[in-house]
């Protein structure tokens, strides 16, 4: 799938409204950049098993998305891909060994996150201001925990119930 932009916008960028669900078909193995941003009344998201990539703001502001099942396989995602969308989980598959900055940031109804087992780097402001985080599970392989990675849950800190730092944290 093309990567998108502020300049160059999908075909489906003014009738953005009216999209509700997206299907994306088996042989994708990348959603561009930009794709379904900003596509406030999207509430259903299927992704293929051979999805690799999802891009840089992909979902992002679709903040009626509260579901999405990430494939077994996937190994990239973008900068902003699923920021500011209504996700109240997120299970990354072990298989993801890229989350850009501001991944998932301002998930305010995210309560859960499991990252996947093969993570070496949480990456800045990825879990920015999602403040019902009640649980978090870091992996053993993860060294690096970026600037801001879980900023702006001063109120939320207190209430975190699961949130196990590995040893090798450097």
């Amino acid at each position: 799938m093309t990567n998108w932009s502020y300049d160059s916008t999908p075909p489906w960028e003014l009738r953005k409204t009216e999209i509700t669900s997206v299907v994306v078909e088996e042989g994708v193995t990348t959603i561009g950049s930009y794709a379904f941003r900003d596509c406030g009344n999207l509430t259903a998201v299927t992704l293929p098993d051979g999805l690799e990539t999802i891009g840089d703001q992909a979902f992002y502001l679709c903040k009626q998305l509260t579901d999405i099942e990430l494939p077994d396989g996937l190994r990239d995602i973008g900068s902003h891909a699923l920021g500011q969308t209504g996700l109240r989980e997120i299970e990354i598959p072990d298989s993801v060994m890229s989350i850009g900055i501001d991944a998932f940031e301002y998930l305010y109804e995210l309560k859960k996150v499991k990252l996947p087992a093969g993570l070496t780097e949480i990456p800045g402001w990825g879990f920015y201001c999602c403040t019902q985080l009640t649980s978090i599970s870091i992996p053993e392989t993860v060294t690096v925990i970026r600037e801001w990675a879980f900023s702006d849950l001063s109120n939320q800190v207190q209430h975190i119930m699961k949130f196990k730092i590995p040893k090798v944290l450097r």
